[in-house]
Parts: structure tokens; C-alpha cells; sequence
């Protein structure tokens, strides 16, 4: 992996100009700014630059992560879409073993399925992989325990619903993912 240094603070964000805008599909499911950004911005960033994109969340530096997240944000106002506020964006490191190394992505609190509580990016000795925690429709168990969906958008925009119920925490989001790449 190469080191946050290595890396044009800019990359992350530059991949907006590269991939699509908010479009119709988006705006069709959840808040589009939200689904856009967990759903596809962060994840084409990712594919695009995944080492470097890993090198600057494993840094802690969350303001090319808040940079994008207001630049999809723009995106939908220009749409006449609403833009949502960053402030619960935030990134914590798990370690699943000694060649694996993974990100996790807390998003602002979903309000519609098929939003997203947390993505996780992931690489691994030979691959990387990208997770996703949906809000199903019926998201709170009787016991008013939030839970989610373990997902997985694949390099070519491929997503797999595992159809897997996850705790909607971090520990719980992490443990998931841990136990779906073993």
C-alpha cells in the first residue's frame, strides 16, 4: 500500500468528474444524495484509486471523504435535490488480519431504504471489496434494535445482496464483513 504522502490529496474528489453526476436512478431511491455517495461516489473512488483512497481513510483524514461528500451533494442541488450535512461522516480503522486492511465508513443516519449506515472498504492480499450496510424497509426490530443489510457493489457496479441481517453498529457491521471475506 503506498503511503498518504505518496498521494494527491485531490484524487478522491476528482473521481466525481470522472464518474456520473446524480441521476434518475438515484433520485428514485432514498434521499439521492445519500444513496449517491455511499452507493456510488465513495465506490467508483474506491475501484478508481484503491490504494490510495485506503491510504488517505487509514491516515484518518477525512476531508477529501467530506470534500466528496459535498461535491455529490452539489451535484443534487444543481438537480433540485436536497444536500444533507457531513458532520456525522467519520472513519474507523479494523483490522481483520495481517494482510487485510479495511476502512469503515460511518454515513449520516439513514432515513429510506436502500440507504446506507456504513461502507467498508477492504483490501485484501489479492483483491479489494466494497461493502455496504443497507436500510432495509422494515429496519428496527421488536426490541427497537436497529439492524441492515450486508451488501457488496462489486469493480464493475455489480451489487450483491447477501441478504444477510447485521446489527446496525460498527462492531457489528465490522464482525459481518470480517466473517463474509473469510
Amino acid at each position: 500500500m503506498i503511503s498518504v504522502d505518496d498521494w494527491d490529496p485531490n484524487a478522491l474528489t476528482s473521481v466525481m468528474t470522472e464518474t456520473r453526476t446524480v441521476d434518475e436512478e438515484s433520485a428514485a431511491v432514498g434521499r439521492s444524495h445519500h444513496y449517491e455517495f455511499a452507493h456510488h461516489a465513495l465506490r467508483k473512488a474506491f475501484y478508481a484509486h484503491p490504494n490510495e483512497t485506503l491510504a488517505t481513510l487509514t491516515a484518518k483524514q477525512e476531508l477529501p471523504l467530506i470534500d466528496l461528500w459535498r461535491r455529490v451533494g452539489r451535484a443534487g442541488v444543481a438537480g433540485g435535490r436536497e444536500a444533507l450535512d457531513p458532520r456525522d461522516l467519520s472513519v474507523t480503522l479494523v483490522s481483520f488480519a495481517r494482510d487485510q486492511a479495511c476502512a469503515l465508513v460511518t454515513l449520516p443516519r439513514p432515513s429510506q431504504d436502500p440507504e446506507a449506515y456504513y461502507v467498508a472498504l477492504v483490501s485484501t492480499a489479492s483483491t479489494f471489496r466494497y461493502f455496504t450496510l443497507e436500510r432495509p424497509a422494515l429496519a428496527e426490530t421488536e426490541a427497537g434494535v436497529d439492524f441492515g443489510l450486508l451488501g457488496e457493489w462489486t469493480a464493475d457496479g455489480t451489487h450483491l445482496d447477501t441478504m444477510i441481517e447485521v446489527a446496525a453498529t460498527v462492531p457489528g457491521f465490522a464482525t459481518a464483513v470480517r466473517r463474509y471475506i473469510a
